[in-house]
């Protein structure tokens, strides 16, 4: 009997406690809509530009602040707000001053507060006393991330750009902006692992942005990446056979590689696609050398001397990596592009041309 009546009391308890916060929620609404009565009152009033800005953020807070009171659902779970309406139809133009209070930030280069007038805009955008009207997050969230960007808030950054992302009009800049974030915010392989991998995939999708490449690249010349390197080089040319820069990057791996034969078909494919790009026939010019050079060492530390046949090769490649070298010297005789007097005064002295290799030594940097 004395459990029962215990419990009973609990019970009532719980009820009272549910309807003085429900009093009390109803309270505080009609404390804060008393709030922005006042501050709605004051605007038109208000002749200082940081103080008016200031004022019209403090409006749209408050507002948010009455309508989470406001809209609260009772003891049964009802919700009936009071002040919602009213505030939807008098705080909508307010709200709209902060893109004008963003630009006046700007203009004084506080960022900061910029910053904060564009989050506060897009962050009330659902909110229940503006949802029902017309959006711009795409836009604003892409103002918002460029000036978080900006002041290296990177975190912020990301998730404004987010949400423009959701925008066509300006998914391709937000794109570029979360890519740069994330790179800025690798502190873990895992970090690392979605950065590249969100990086081909807009790569993929945007091919002839050069940025997406360019950030690839940069990201695979990183020591402990060659491997993914040559591997991006191969995918590239296989996606687009046209494309010389794709084709340099392959002769550039295999070049490290020391796979002369590879190197050497990829820079003839850059020459073939474009013959003004000096440096691949010059790297032509070096990988015969340099093919050259290593069949002699190779040969050299199992006897003494060369059969014909090996003469006669090791001869051949220094004259093919001389013609290049002279194709290169004709292209850029003043070497302002590539240093290619001393690679060639040490193919024409291999074969035994040592007058013109005496000619070229004064070229010499």
């Amino acid at each position: 009997m004395k459990i029962n009546i215990l419990l009973m009391f609990l019970l009532s308890m719980s009820g009272i406690t549910a309807w003085s916060q429900d009093v009390d929620y109803r309270a505080q609404a009609k404390a804060e809509n008393h709030q922005l009565d006042v501050l709605i009152s004051k605007l038109s009033a208000v002749s200082d530009s940081t103080y008016y800005y200031e004022s019209v953020k403090r409006i749209v807070k408050t507002a948010i602040q009455c309508e989470n009171f406001d809209g609260r659902p009772d003891i049964k779970g009802r919700t009936h707000p009071k002040y919602r309406e009213k505030n939807s139809e008098r705080v909508a133009p307010v709200r709209e001053l902060l893109l004008s209070a963003a630009n006046y930030y700007m203009t004084q280069r506080l960022n900061q507060k910029a910053l904060e007038a564009y989050e506060l805009y897009v962050d009330t955008s659902t909110n229940p006393l503006f949802v029902k009207l017309p959006k711009q997050d795409g836009l604003i969230s892409y103002y918002a991330s460029l000036l978080a960007y900006g002041i290296k808030d990177f975190k912020k950054a990301e998730r404004y750009a987010d949400i423009a992302l959701t925008d066509t009009n300006y998914a391709k800049d937000a794109a570029e902006i979360k890519i740069n974030c994330m790179k800025n915010r690798m502190y873990s392989r895992e970090d690392s692992a979605k950065y590249v991998m969100a990086l081909l995939e807009l790569h993929d999708k945007a091919p002839e942005n050069s940025n997406y490449f360019s950030m690839l690249v940069d990201y695979f010349t990183q020591s402990g990446h060659e491997k993914e390197l040559r591997q991006f080089a191969k995918d590239e040319v296989q996606k687009d056979r046209q494309n010389t820069i794709a084709w340099a990057l392959k002769g550039e791996t295999d070049m490290q590689q020391k796979d002369w034969d590879a190197a050497i078909a990829s820079y003839q494919q850059v020459a073939k696609l474009d013959s003004s790009i000096v440096p691949a026939i010059y790297n032509i010019g070096i990988c015969f050398s340099s093919k050259a050079i290593e069949l002699k060492n190779n040969i050299s530390l199992h006897k003494d001397k060369f059969s014909k046949d090996e003469s006669e090769t090791i001869l051949s490649l220094f004259n093919q990596a001389i013609a290049y070298l002279e194709k290169t010297r004709q292209k850029d005789p003043q070497q302002r592009i590539v240093a290619w007097a001393s690679p060639l005064y040490q193919a024409l002295y291999a074969v035994g041309r040592r007058k013109e290799a005496k000619s070229i030594k004064a070229l010499m940097n």
